[in-house]
């Protein structure tokens, strides 16, 4: 077993890596603590005391404390309110103790300069976990199990089954904790463990090893399916204006484009369900928004465009003569001048000439609200919504929302960027003129 652990360990951190143990006190972890002593690496061990099971949890505190103290290993420890948090919170205690453990680990490496964490789990965790992800509902990637690298995570005895990490505990005289909990059925993983596995078990006397086998060989399947992906991607998603634009003609030529469309959209954290409705309303609800939790999704007319959800800004700046403001990543400056003889007006929407007569200091830049009119130059003095002119020009919903104007005493003389107000073009009669730049 530590040959086998060493040339694992070896294929998932260098030599030089400093290696933070999470060590809870039960047999896993402490068969982990050893073998990472007797390989000569360097490491330091960090252990979580939930205070869920009163003297119980201070106790495995005081072992892996001890094991360190007599080893001569750095020890980090950290002590939790898990209940309270829990309640406070609103989620499960599993959850809870998860989320505590994984944050005091990253300090722990950011502070005393760890390179990875390594977590005790081995080949039936992983066994338990696709059966937990397949139980609730799950795609190719949760039926691959635990990965034996994440990140600055990584798992250093996923080579080996429960019965092992047993019989090298009691070959190797391994001190080590039971958690009483682990034998009840209250956790889902529990009752997986200790009622479902063992009716397999019954079935098949191999069914531990025939599914792990069948856990790598979908790996391997997943590993061809996001390689697909990755091309597929490549070729029907494009990048515009920080927003994701998915080509949806491409898409509906494709093998199954919900599976495709799915694993192209879950990682804005849209889930399959959504997936479905997004795609059942392609026709049915043109415009039509869906949202994740950190993502918006527009069905647009051609495609289906992805952006992240920001607090839009309704921004009111003032811009006074001859001075610049930045806003959207963009600069806005503003310069007065004489007119030129025949000055013309540009066509260049990112220029604006306007009469500063007609102008008056200091100007503010806003976002359009809606019912917002102007004169767009170039429609015989009739006016619009500035709604109704972005659609005219098919601007998406997203980039509608990123439209400012300039206003002058609020009256728009300019939707930045697109088009001037008729009111404020230059004329013959125009002694100075105003020029604004945006780029």
């Amino acid at each position: 077993m530590t040959n086998l652990f060493l040339s694992n360990l070896n294929k998932l951190a260098t030599a030089d890596n400093r290696i933070l143990l999470a060590v809870s006190g039960g047999v896993d972890s402490m068969v982990l603590a050893d073998l990472f002593l007797k390989s000569g690496r360097s490491f330091g061990v960090a252990h979580c005391n939930y205070a869920l099971r009163a003297e119980e949890s201070d106790e495995d505190e005081n072992l892996v404390e001890n094991w360190c103290a007599v080893n001569q290993i750095s020890f980090y420890k950290k002590r939790f309110e898990t209940q309270k948090i829990s309640k406070e919170q609103k989620i499960g205690i599993q959850e809870t103790a998860r989320d505590l453990r994984y944050t005091f680990f990253d300090k722990v490496c950011k502070k005393q300069g760890y390179n990875f964490v390594a977590t005790a789990h081995h080949k039936n965790d992983s066994i338990e976990t696709v059966l937990f992800n397949f139980s609730r509902g799950t795609g190719l990637n949760g039926l691959t199990g635990i990965k034996k690298k994440q990140g600055k995570i990584i798992r250093p005895l996923l080579p080996f089954f429960k019965n092992e990490i047993l019989d090298y505990a009691k070959d190797n005289k391994i001190t080590f904790r039971e958690d009483a909990s682990n034998s009840s059925n209250k956790y889902s993983r529990n009752y997986l463990r200790n009622e479902v596995i063992p009716k397999f078990k019954e079935l098949n006397s191999g069914f531990e090893n025939n599914f792990f086998n069948s856990i790598e060989r979908l790996e391997s399947t997943n590993e061809i399916f996001q390689f697909f992906i990755k091309k597929v991607k490549d070729e029907i998603c494009l990048k515009k204006d920080g927003n994701i634009h998915i080509i949806k003609i491409k898409l509906f030529e494709l093998p199954q484009p919900t599976s495709i469309f799915y694993e192209l959209i879950r990682q804005f954290g849209f889930n399959f369900s959504q997936t479905k409705d997004i795609l059942s309303k392609n026709n049915k609800q043109p415009g039509a928004i869906f949202y994740s939790s950190s993502h918006r999704l527009l069905n647009d007319r051609s495609t289906f465009i992805i952006s992240k959800i920001d607090e839009l800004e309704r921004l009111k700046i003032e811009l006074f003569s001859n001075s610049k403001v930045k806003f959207n990543g963009k600069t806005l400056a503003a310069s007065e001048e004489r007119p030129i003889e025949n000055q013309a007006i540009t066509t260049n929407p990112k220029l604006a000439i306007l009469d500063a007569e007609k102008l008056k200091f200091p100007l503010t830049i806003e976002s359009w609200k809606a019912g917002d009119r102007f004169f767009p130059f170039g429609m015989n003095g009739k006016s619009k919504k500035v709604k109704d002119f972005l659609s005219d020009l098919k601007i998406d919903r997203f980039e509608k929302e990123k439209v400012r104007v300039l206003k002058s005493e609020g009256k728009i003389c300019w939707v930045i960027g697109y088009r001037i107000d008729e009111n404020f073009k230059v004329s013959s009669s125009t002694t100075h003129i105003y020029t604004f730049k945006f780029s």
